[in-house]
């Protein structure tokens, strides 16, 4: 295993940790998705700040960006394939409204 390998690792977890506490605690869609959020930057800004560790350090955000807001909307989709949310499309919407913009969309 690489650097990058173990750190993707370990902010996976970091994140799946914040994401089952913030739900444990009852805690609203804007401070769950900030929590994620800060670990994704967290991640990145280290990286960032260690180019030897990885060479394009955006891969890493956008990866760990993806598995939060994966990771947020399974909690809202059925598991089954043939039992799709109709909203699964504004839930994506959601997600990225209040991590970006940190805000709930109107």
């Amino acid at each position: 295993m690489n650097c990058i390998d173990g750190i993707e690792g370990v902010a996976k977890k970091i994140i799946d940790t914040l994401y089952r506490t913030a739900r444990d605690q009852g805690c609203d869609d804007s401070e769950c998705i900030r929590c994620l959020r800060a670990a994704v930057e967290g991640a990145g800004s280290f990286v960032m700040n260690n180019r030897e560790v990885v060479s394009d350090p955006s891969l890493l955000t956008k990866e760990l960006y993806l598995y939060a807001k994966t990771l947020w909307l399974s909690s809202r989709n059925p598991a089954t394939e043939e039992a799709k949310d109709p909203d699964e499309e504004y839930y994506g919407y959601y997600f990225d409204r209040i991590y970006h913009q940190q805000n709930y969309p109107l």
